[in-house]
């Protein structure tokens, strides 16, 4: 510093932070994950002149399927990713640690699909007998290993003997 011929040697460093987030955003690597697959997820938060604050200070936080909490959904958040057993589909979004409000008001959404066949189970209206020629009322139901249900799975019907019961359309035998 220095007015006219007066100079100051020993000048103050002085350090400009960022100040409280008023804008933080959500980036998802994936739209669409399996279950307990991780999905990468960028954070970002400025202040009110556009200063980043540093990562360390943001946080995710991930929203399930409504009606679901976060532990029946298998929610798992790490520092920038996450994942879910659930499927359904999950807003996620980011804050900053100790800040009462911050969090970004749409985030981003990850979809969890249902993974691969895992169990199944197969019932019939328990009647007796049935007459020849009737419909059977044969409903299966297709599971993955998270029990998330498996809509339009196809399930092959076999019976002994082979001509004893024909194909209908769709679950109708």
């Amino acid at each position: 510093c220095a007015i006219d011929d007066m100079v100051d040697a020993s000048a103050a460093s002085v350090e400009v932070v960022p100040g409280a987030a008023v804008i933080t955003d959500a980036y998802a690597e994936r739209a669409v994950v399996g279950p307990a697959e991780l999905v990468g997820i960028a954070c970002s938060a400025l202040d009110t002149y556009g200063n980043t604050l540093p990562a360390s200070s943001i946080e995710l936080a991930v929203t399930p399927p409504m009606g679901v909490s976060t532990l029946a959904a298998g929610v798992m958040v790490a520092y920038s990713a996450m994942s879910a057993t659930l499927a359904g589909i999950y807003r996620v979004s980011c804050g900053v640690r100790g800040a009462t409000s911050g969090y970004d008001a749409m985030g981003t959404f990850v979809q969890v699909k249902e993974g691969l066949p895992a169990t199944w189970s197969v019932s019939m209206d328990p009647r007796p007998c049935y007459r020849q020629g009737a419909v059977l009322p044969l409903h299966a139901a297709v599971y993955d290993a998270w029990g998330n249900a498996i809509r339009d799975a196809v399930v092959d019907v076999e019976a002994t003997p082979a001509e004893a019961v024909v194909a209908d359309g769709p679950g109708r035998y």
